[in-house]
C-alpha cells in the first residue's frame, strides 16, 4: 500500500527519488497496521497544525480560527509558532480559490483510494474538493513549504506525481473525467506589515496534467498590412497563423510581467522597512520550513 497524501516533511533525497519512479506516488510505503488516524497526514508539526485547523474551521467566515490554532499548536507541540500557523491558515482562507470552493458544494479532507493494475492499493487524503458550475471537480492541495517565488514552478513539478495520483483516484471513485488539480502554496503575512510583495497571500498553481480537460476560447483580431507582414514572417517556419499569434501574445505578456517585476523589485530594494521584515520572516520560516 502506498500513500499519495503529501510530500511536506519528506527528506529531499527520499522524496525526489520517490517522485521519479514514474508510478505517480508521492511518498514511500506506509505501515497498514497503524491506526487509521495516524495515516491521514504526514509532514512537519506546523504543516499538520495548519491542515488540522483548515479541516475544522469555518472556511467562509474564519470564525474561531484563534481557538482552533491554539488547540492544534498544543497538540503538535508548536505553541511557539502559533503566529506562523495563524498566518498560514488565514492565507488559505483569503485565497480566491478557497473562497470559490466554499461558495459551491465542497468536501474537506476526503479519503480516496484506488487499486493499480499490479494490485497495489494507493490511498490519500485530499485537502479540499469542490464541484464547479460545469460539473467538473477541482482538487485543492495545501502546501506549507517555504518556497521562494522563483522556485515555485520547480516545486510544483516536484508535487506532480501526488496530483496525478489524486486525479486518478478521484476519477476511479467518481467517474468524473474533468478533474482539475490546484496546488495552493500558503504564504505567511504579518498583520499590518507594509509589504507590496506579499499583498497576495497565496499562490495557486494549476498543474497542466496531460489527462486534464481544459476548455479553449477563441480570439478574433483585426489585421492590417503591418500585422499581415509580421504574420507572414512568423509563419515561415511552418507555424500556423493561430500558433504565431498565440506565441506573440505570450511573449508580450512575459515581457510586460518582467518589466513590472523589475519596477517592483527596485521599489522593494529601496524599502528598508520591507527588507528588514522580509529578513526576519525568512529567518523564522527557515526554522520550521517543510523541507
Amino acid at each position: 500500500m502506498e500513500s499519495a497524501s503529501g510530500l511536506e516533511g519528506t527528506a529531499p533525497a527520499v522524496a525526489l527519488a520517490a517522485s521519479n519512479d514514474g508510478g505517480g506516488s508521492a511518498k514511500g510505503p506506509v505501515d497498514v497496521d497503524l491506526p487509521p488516524w495516524t495515516k491521514g497526514r504526514d509532514g512537519t508539526a506546523v504543516g499538520r497544525a495548519v491542515h488540522a485547523v483548515l479541516q475544522s474551521v469555518d472556511l467562509a467566515s474564519g470564525a474561531d480560527v484563534a481557538a482552533a490554532v491554539a488547540a492544534q499548536c498544543v497538540a503538535e507541540g508548536v505553541e511557539r509558532h502559533s503566529a506562523v500557523v495563524t498566518w498560514l491558515v488565514r492565507s488559505a482562507l483569503a485565497s480566491p480559490t478557497v473562497q470559490r470552493a466554499v461558495a459551491r458544494r465542497h468536501w474537506r479532507e476526503t479519503y480516496t483510494a484506488t487499486t493499480r493494475s499490479d494490485g497495489t492499493v494507493v490511498e490519500g487524503y485530499v485537502d479540499l474538493i469542490y464541484r464547479e458550475d460545469d460539473g467538473s471537480l477541482v482538487v485543492i492541495d495545501y502546501k506549507t513549504d517555504a518556497v521562494p517565488a522563483g522556485a515555485l514552478s520547480a516545486r510544483a513539478a516536484y508535487y506532480q506525481p501526488q496530483l496525478h495520483a489524486y486525479v486518478d483516484m478521484l476519477r476511479a471513485a467518481t467517474g468524473v473525467d474533468d478533474i482539475r488539480p490546484v496546488l495552493l502554496f500558503l504564504h505567511p503575512e504579518r498583520r499590518g506589515q507594509r509589504s507590496r510583495r506579499r499583498h497576495v497571500a497565496t499562490r495557486a498553481l494549476r498543474m497542466a496534467l496531460p489527462s486534464t480537460v481544459y476548455r479553449m476560447a477563441t480570439l478574433t483580431i483585426r489585421t492590417d498590412s503591418e500585422v499581415e507582414d509580421a504574420l507572414e514572417s512568423l509563419t515561415q517556419d511552418g507555424s500556423s497563423r493561430s500558433e504565431a499569434a498565440r506565441a506573440a501574445i505570450l511573449m508580450a505578456e512575459r515581457a510586460q510581467r518582467r518589466a513590472r517585476l523589475r519596477v517592483e523589485a527596485e521599489e522593494l530594494r529601496n524599502d528598508a522597512e520591507d527588507v528588514a521584515a522580509s529578513r526576519a520572516l525568512a529567518a523564522e520560516m527557515a526554522a520550521i520550513r517543510a523541507w
